[in-house]
Order: C-alpha cells, then structure tokens, then sequence
C-alpha cells in the first residue's frame, strides 16, 4: 500500500539509502586506491639531454629554462603554463622561439623570486622582460647574448650595475 505522505515516496528508505551508501563506497575506494593518486600528479619535465624527450632547442638553452624556473620559485609564478609540464619549451609561457633558439623570455609581473637567473646559455635571446617581479641580487652577466636588443628588468630588487650594452656580434 502506497503512502503518500512518506517523505521517500512510494518506495520506501531503503531505496534512498542504497545509491548513498554506493556513492559513499566508491569515494572511499578511490581514495584508497593508490593509481587514483597518480591520476592527478603530473609528470615533472627534467630530461633536456634525451633527444627522444626534448628537440626543440639545444640542451644548453632547455637547461637554461629549466633552471631559472627552478631558481625563481617556479612553482608559486602567477602564470606557468607548460613550464616542466611539457616536453616542448618552445610552448611553455612567455617562451618564444626561432629557428630551434629561444629568442625570447617575457616573464614580467609574474611572481619570480629570487636571485636573478644566468641566461649565459641563451645566446639567441633578443628580447627579455623580467620587470615587476621580485628579483634579487646582482644581475649575471648578459655579454654572450650578443643579440640582445631589448631589456627590461625594472621593478625588482636587483643590485649592482645595470648593463649599458652588449657586445656586437663578431
């Protein structure tokens, strides 16, 4: 016999409490399930010397990336996208490059902390904005980007002398 006044209709509690007791076990076993931990870690890009794993740009250049990342708080910047996530530096945010070189870094007001980075590395840097963020120290040395054009590092805790100029290209 039906009741109508029953607050879980025709059925009876029974037939509520069953889905919520499955719902309640499924999300007790995948929170006990280690391989549902692994679904949400993502894979830390770190290998730049495999060829097979990075072919973008050369080693050098790829650690160079990898290392101002690691060296200015990579982890807490305001925009990140792609940075030791993905095998393709030439995709990573603020990154551009050119004819298999890094031509390019515009990381300004993004939260980097630190010393400032040695991009010795990046030989083919044309154009690179690190201002408004907070970093720290004496600035590296910027003489083998020869093809420096544009610099912008204001707005942060740098000391030392700023670089008046880069050498011409030889």
């Amino acid at each position: 016999m039906k009741n109508p006044g029953s607050r879980y209709g025709p059925y009876g509690p029974c037939c509520v409490r069953r889905p919520l007791l499955l719902l309640i076990l499924l999300f007790v076993a995948l929170s006990l399930n280690p391989r549902s931990a692994v679904i949400t870690q993502a894979a830390t890009f770190t290998d730049c010397e495999n060829p097979s794993h990075q072919n973008q740009i050369p080693q050098a250049e790829c650690e160079a990336l990898v290392s101002l990342h690691d060296q200015t708080d990579g982890a807490n910047w305001t925009t990140r996208t792609g940075w030791k996530l993905t095998s393709t530096p030439c995709d990573w945010y603020g990154v551009t490059c050119s004819s298999g070189h890094v031509v390019a870094l515009s990381l300004s007001d993004n939260q980097l902390r630190g010393d400032f980075p040695d991009l010795s590395a990046l030989t083919s840097l044309a154009y690179l904005s690190l201002s408004d963020n907070y970093l720290s120290g004496p600035i590296s040395n910027l003489a083998p980007l020869t093809r420096l054009t544009t610099l912008y590092l204001s707005n942060n805790q740098l000391s030392g002398e700023s670089p008046t100029s880069t050498p011409s290209p030889t």
